[in-house]
């Protein structure tokens, strides 16, 4: 398998796990939407660890 098909996958498999840390175990939409941090972290995980480093 190509080498950036794999970073690919690599980073999609790490953000969804970041997604579902982030979440934890209560998957509550309105919690969601009024936390504006928490929907950053979701759909930008990538920018969220790096702004936390």
């Amino acid at each position: 398998m190509d080498n950036k098909i794999k970073k690919l996958l690599f980073d999609i498999h790490t953000s969804v796990n970041n997604i579902e840390e982030y979440l934890g175990e209560k998957r509550i939409f309105e919690e969601y939407d009024s936390n504006p941090m928490l929907q950053d972290a979701v759909k930008k995980p990538g920018n969220y660890r790096r702004s936390c480093e």
